[in-house]
């Protein structure tokens, strides 16, 4: 009976790391797994080794690890660093609320846009911040501007990414902020990212301009591309779901709809559910189930007029209930 708290929690994560929809799990276990494999190592450092040689290579593992002012560097000596960059957290306490930030703005990105592109977003973020970076850094050093000649970003750039695409195309979806609001999420998102330039006297200047300035134009750009029709996240998932045939892992396949991403399981009939004929003979339960289950899936936006009535009347009962 004192191990039923611990099996519960195990559980309810093997539930999760199990479902199709996991992205935002496996993107948070994958930060989380590089700080433990780096904090390993650090400690091991220290334990067998002199703490100057243990501060050395610590520094230097951060290095390699992290985005390097000098292109030249960065292209030719650790390419690998456009990407490992925004995993690195060497500070617990960051990691933490890195994740609590990331869990928060991910859920809000898979409700608007659905799972299938998280981790394609997660990819071109990460890119578009490190190429902000490498652009700010002469910038700033032409103008004697003090800034970072090496940057870890971990989440913050995802977030923001995140948090804009999402604002971009639900502007005024109330978000509750800790015990106050709510408020309108186009507003949250302008104090986030506007917040995110007071670091411009800060020590990572280059790098935390970058990350907002980068990953903000990215959500927002891909938002608009997103609604016009066009889905960046398309060939990335192409190369996912070839890997995942590879690796043996069951995956859906999605492909790209006016409205949004449609699994490629789905037939027409379930396709076509926006229609009152394809409702009738479920209950209503079994219908906001379904309408539950699409927008877990393809995002709020694939919804059909007549289902987004269907949830805000179902929503409207539960709240009278």
């Amino acid at each position: 009976m004192s191990n039923s708290p611990f099996k519960s929690i195990t559980d309810s994560v093997k539930a999760e790391w199990n479902r199709t929809d996991n992205s935002l799990v496996v993107l948070i276990a994958a930060f989380v797994s590089v700080y433990l494999l780096l904090a390993l190592v650090r400690l091991g450092l220290h334990l067998f080794t002199e703490d100057v040689i243990a501060l050395h290579y610590s520094t230097l593992i951060f290095q390699k690890l992290s985005l390097c002012a000098d292109w030249r560097t960065l292209v030719l000596a650790q390419p690998w660093a456009i990407l490992s960059y925004s995993f690195v957290y060497f500070s617990l306490l960051d990691l933490f609320f890195g994740m609590v930030i990331l869990y928060s703005s991910g859920r809000l990105f898979m409700y608007v846009f659905g799972d299938g592109k998280l981790m394609a977003f997660a990819i071109m973020s990460a890119f578009m911040s490190a190429l902000f970076y490498m652009l700010l850094s002469p910038t700033l050093e032409f103008f004697q501007v003090a800034y970072a000649q090496n940057f870890s970003g971990g989440a913050a750039g995802l977030a923001y990414a995140l948090l804009v695409a999402s604002a971009t195309i639900r502007p005024n979806e109330p978000i509750r902020v800790f015990i106050f609001g709510p408020f309108k999420l186009k507003y949250v998102a302008m104090f986030v990212v506007g917040i995110t330039f007071l670091g411009f006297f800060g020590r990572h200047v280059s790098g935390h301009l970058g990350a907002a300035l980068g990953s903000s134009l990215l959500g927002w750009v891909y938002a608009l591309q997103y609604r016009s029709g066009r889905d960046w996240s398309a060939p990335f998932n192409t190369i996912f779901n070839f890997l995942g045939k590879i690796f043996g892992r069951k995956q859906k396949k999605y492909y790209f709809q006016k409205q949004g991403y449609r699994s490629q399981g789905e037939s027409k009939k379930s396709a076509g559910k926006a229609s009152g004929n394809a409702y009738n003979d479920k209950s209503e339960q079994e219908i906001i189930d379904a309408i539950l289950d699409k927008i877990n899936e393809s995002g709020y936006e694939s919804l059909s007029t007549e289902e987004k009535q269907l949830l805000f009347k179902a929503s409207k009962k539960g709240g009278r209930s």
